[in-house]
């Protein structure tokens, strides 16, 4: 035996493993001659647009890149957004075999699909970030469908489509809510029935339009060098422009796809009412949204305070007292820029009407409750507010996901917390019940509604018998135009008591709904120089 391990040859199978290409050797910091607090436009091209900060913060040999590829053929039919979805999908899949390399050698990447196209991240050591970065876009310009994985990441995506059927009624809401108000969004229903006839030839065909044109949204943060980061944005289009499968243009400017917010009618209550679409799940939800308006800093801390202030009540109320159910929420809503409040119940215990009912009795009541609010009371929320504006970034990433967020949205308010801090310092309390209102209270002139409400199984027979109850009503008088059935009795709130608004609109085809509506202004769509066309 001795001797037979003696002359025997290594096993190949035992080996030291490959050079991981991703290993940092360099952690040295670059010089910041210039302390710059916020980001700026370092390059600008029809192709590309390049957002760069230098780390002033943390003082660590890491970095953070962005990449949004604005790709206008992405999105145009249920079909093409399916298929980017799959191909970013494939693109993980296929990045997988260096995805071990990259964690241990701490960097990481996120490849993700948008309504826009596709978004890269990649987060860690500077040293060997853009040979990471580089890798991906090798993946990118060279990708190539595989049968067996397609196949794979088709059933994936289907039954990420069909189990949204077994969400819960609350998140159902809240996916109608951002379909009624997002111009430009397929259904999930349009992308299961487009799915099963979509085949890896489909894919081919669609991977050179989707790259046909493409417009790179980037920002690097942390540290590296402004030059190194030019570099980088010019390796890409480079890798963009000479791909051996499509050889990418930049796109023209009507191409270039913003994603623009339905405005709500002053003084018009929307309803959208739909059964819940697991038929074996009692509980029924109601989301009521309240649109105040688009950017705006002395509205934004209006808005913010109003919720931190009634947060504690809605609870209370709603939750404690009446007990309509263990979930119970309010929260501020930003939609690329327009800002509301939104209040979400999820109930067996009451149908989502008499939710709606119970949450305009406790606004009602609200209005006194807010003017006799004593001043430290008031002084006490809005320094809570000042507290959580200032806290400090943990990470590299969070300063890059504040930076990054005011980019895509198009707001560009990178002194956001020193500005509404200052803003806060100066409110007084009348300034909130003004507020309140005019946006916010039942009768308020500007007050802007939509009423997302899901009916569990307990509850289909009040759906039905709303349903039937608008039809009477309309029967004799006035019919549905854009997609929206109008009753133009006094509705009465819960109680008997009547409300001052004359205007119910209740929404029955989404599609028709936001063609009749009117559309906030893209943030992105030249108020800003940055955006303006090079």
């Amino acid at each position: 035996m001795w001797q037979q391990w003696q002359c025997s040859d290594a096993d190949s199978r035992l080996h030291l493993p490959k050079p991981n290409p991703f290993i940092p050797k360099d952690f040295s910091l670059i010089n910041n001659d210039v302390k710059v607090s916020f980001p700026s436009v370092l390059k600008k091209s029809k192709m590309s647009r390049l957002w760069y900060k230098a780390d002033t913060r943390f003082g660590t040999p890491k970095a953070c890149i962005q990449m949004h590829f604005n790709c206008p053929e992405s999105n145009y039919s249920p079909e093409a957004s399916i298929l980017t979805r799959i191909f970013t999908k494939l693109l993980v899949d296929y990045l997988n075999a260096y995805a071990y390399y990259a964690e241990v050698a701490g960097l990481s990447y996120k490849v993700v699909v948008t309504p826009h196209g596709f978004q890269v991240s990649v987060y860690g050591y500077n040293h060997k970030l853009i040979v990471l970065t580089s890798k991906i876009m090798e993946f990118i310009v060279n990708f190539e469908v595989n049968e067996d994985r397609f196949r794979v990441m088709k059933e994936m995506v289907m039954k990420d489509c069909v189990n949204f059927r077994f969400q819960q009624p609350y998140q159902q809401a809240l996916y109608n809510c951002s379909l009624l108000l997002e111009h430009k969004r397929w259904h999930v229903n349009e992308y299961i029935e487009v799915l099963p006839d979509l085949t890896a030839e489909d894919l081919r065909q669609m991977f050179p339009r989707i790259l046909s044109r493409v417009f790179v949204e980037c920002f690097v943060i942390g540290n590296i060098r402004s030059e190194d980061a030019e570099s980088l944005v010019h390796d890409v289009e480079t890798a963009l422009t000479a791909g051996p499968i499509v050889k990418s243009k930049a796109p023209f400017s009507s191409q270039l796809m913003e994603q623009r917010i339905v405005r709500l009618e002053d003084g018009v209550s929307f309803n959208y009412a739909t059964d819940g679409l697991n038929p074996q799940d009692e509980n029924s939800a109601l989301q009521l949204y309240l649109q105040v308006g688009q950017e705006d800093i002395s509205m934004n801390i209006l808005v913010e305070l109003l919720v931190l202030t009634i947060k504690e009540g809605v609870f209370h109320q709603l939750r404690t007292v009446e007990q309509l159910g263990y979930l119970v929420f309010v929260a501020t809503k930003n939609d690329f820029g327009v800002r509301g409040i939104q209040f979400l119940i999820q109930s067996t215990v009451k149908d989502p009407e008499a939710l709606e009912g119970r949450v305009e009795a406790f606004l009602e009541r609200y209005a006194e409750t807010l003017e006799k609010m004593p001043e430290e009371d008031f002084k006490r929320h809005v320094d809570a507010l000042i507290e959580m504006k200032l806290e400090k970034y943990k990470n590299l990433w969070e300063e890059s996901s504040f930076f990054w967020r005011e980019i895509t949205d198009g707001t560009l308010k990178f002194d956001r917390p020193e500005t509404e801090v200052t803003a806060l310092r100066k409110l007084e309390k009348p300034a909130l019940i003004q507020f309140f209102k005019t946006y916010i209270q039942r009768n308020a002139p500007q007050r802007r509604k939509l009423s997302l409400q899901v009916y569990g199984s307990q509850h289909s027979g009040e759906l039905r018998a709303l349903k039937e109850a608008t039809r009477d009503a309309l029967s004799d008088s006035v019919g549905a135009q854009n997609g929206l059935q109008e009753n133009c009795a006094v509705l009465k709130a819960e109680g008997g008591e009547e409300s001052k608004h004359t205007r119910a609109l209740l929404i029955d085809n989404i599609s028709s709904f936001k063609r009749g509506q009117s559309l906030y202004s893209s943030l992105r769509g030249g108020l800003h120089p940055e955006y303006r066309e090079s």
